[in-house]
């Protein structure tokens, strides 16, 4: 046993103190073996499963020239996209798991929005919620399920004639479809007045 009682004896006859986890020991007569349980160029991970590749946001690194792939987070936590550890992972956010822990996901591309319901769009436009979690873009809809958003993001059960429900995805628009000051005619029509007997009114 080429290393002094008590140290550990590795693959390369390197002699170390310890033998970390997910490495294996191995007793053999008095002494110990450090061992590497995977073959090749696999990726030995955290509870001793061997695979292919080690794919980021999981920390890849190399012990004597062995591959091996950490989980950086607590156990428990949700590792993001950009290595962040967080307690949680809301939606639309989606949750992956990888062995015994957790990714979660952004599942769209480039700038694309991912709606509430999981689409992913170009935009994400007014009166709908845009916002960003760690440098991605997300869009919401900030009303209860099923009620209309109006364009002045107050919400409502209903969206009366002559409002105009648009749908947006899984959701419900109520647009009011003229500009500037002109009135909402009850077949749809855009004029500049309503006189009388004609009634105004405001929404």
């Amino acid at each position: 046993f080429p290393c002094t009682s008590g140290q550990f004896l590795y693959w390369n006859q390197d002699c170390e103190a310890s033998c970390p986890s997910p490495l294996t020991t191995t007793p053999v007569l008095l002494e110990n073996l450090c061992e590497f349980t995977c073959t090749g160029s696999d990726y030995l991970y955290w509870e001793g499963t061997c695979l292919p590749t080690c794919d980021y946001p999981l920390n890849s690194y190399v012990t004597k020239t062995k591959n091996l792939c950490d989980f950086p987070c607590t156990s428990g936590q949700f590792l993001y996209w950009n290595q962040d550890c967080e307690a949680s992972c809301p939606s639309p956010l989606t949750t992956t798991p990888v062995l015994l822990e957790n990714l979660c996901e952004f599942t769209c591309t480039g700038s694309d929005y991912l709606y509430w319901e999981g689409t992913c769009l170009p935009t994400c436009d007014y009166p709908l919620n845009s916002y960003v979690t760690k440098t991605k873009n997300l869009c919401d809809f900030p009303c209860t399920s099923g009620q209309y958003l109006y364009w002045d993001q107050h919400c409502d059960a209903s969206c009366p004639s002559p409002l105009t429900i648009t749908a947006v995805t899984d959701e419900n628009l109520c647009e009011y479809t003229c500009t500037g000051s002109d009135f909402l005619y009850w077949e749809g029509s855009c004029l500049s007045s309503c006189d009388p007997p004609l009634s105004a009114y405001q929404i």
